[in-house]
């Protein structure tokens, strides 16, 4: 693990704050012109105990990034397009290494939406989808069509039509992370590609706190089709294969 943040830029002050922090490593980055890498679950953790050896906090307030924040941190280089990180409700996490099945399942579905849906919907794959503190980075996600191709903004959850999440071993961080964080952003219809069990579990009508309403189960030798594309109908055996 190599993370600076050149603590001598920080403030010696006890009200410290997530934005405070964030100007600090801007400006060390800057000034310095490092190359900013860590092997972590979430920076907040890195940024914590380097404030904790600093100054000898006795306790240490938990800071969330936001959106704004992680986009800046984008901007600045401080993560690049090579971390395989997400935000997850504040959190700077990293995403769950991927084998050769999970990445055949993600491939098989792209090619098979794509060319049934042609240009009904844009079809995104592992890219992020901007909520209210998070910036996950679906599987899958059918979007909205939009000319530019969402090049000039990256998408909302108003956008998304449909997000999939392809699971093997990340079944329960699916079901209990990104469930949530996805239901409490109004997505409307949320599926879990279940390559455990060897279904698709969709998940429908959202609610504000943070679950679906109807789960219906999917599995060989049923036919699926998403709510904003009923005229399109996916046999299960053509996603799992």
């Amino acid at each position: 693990m190599a993370f600076g943040i050149g603590l001598q830029l920080l403030p010696a002050s006890d009200n410290l704050n997530s934005s405070t922090v964030l100007e600090a490593v801007l400006a060390h980055f800057r000034m310095a012109s490092l190359t900013v890498k860590f092997d972590c679950f979430n920076l907040q953790t890195l940024l914590e105990d380097s404030l904790v050896s600093q100054f000898n906090m006795a306790t240490v307030t938990h800071h969330r990034f936001t959106v704004d924040e992680y986009e800046r941190m984008i901007d600045n280089g401080i993560l690049t397009e090579n971390e395989r990180v997400e935000l997850i409700r504040g959190e700077v996490v990293e995403k769950m290494v991927v084998g050769p099945l999970h990445s055949a399942t993600v491939n098989r579905i792209n090619r098979l939406l794509t060319t049934r849906l042609l240009a009904l919907a844009i079809v995104s794959v592992q890219n992020p989808i901007v909520l209210n503190d998070s910036e996950p980075e679906p599987d899958l996600a059918l979007l909205a069509p939009r000319e530019d191709f969402y090049a000039t903004s990256k998408p909302k959850s108003s956008d998304a039509c449909l997000v999939i999440e392809v699971a093997d071993t990340s079944i329960a961080y699916d079901r209990d992370i990104k469930l949530p964080l996805y239901a409490q952003a109004g997505i409307q219809e949320f599926w879990i590609v279940n390559l455990v069990e060897l279904m698709v579990e969709v998940y429908r009508q959202p609610l504000p706190s943070g679950s679906y309403a109807l789960r219906t189960d999917f599995v060989r030798g049923d036919m699926l089709s998403a709510l904003a594309f009923s005229e399109v109908t996916l046999a299960i055996d053509s996603m799992l294969g």
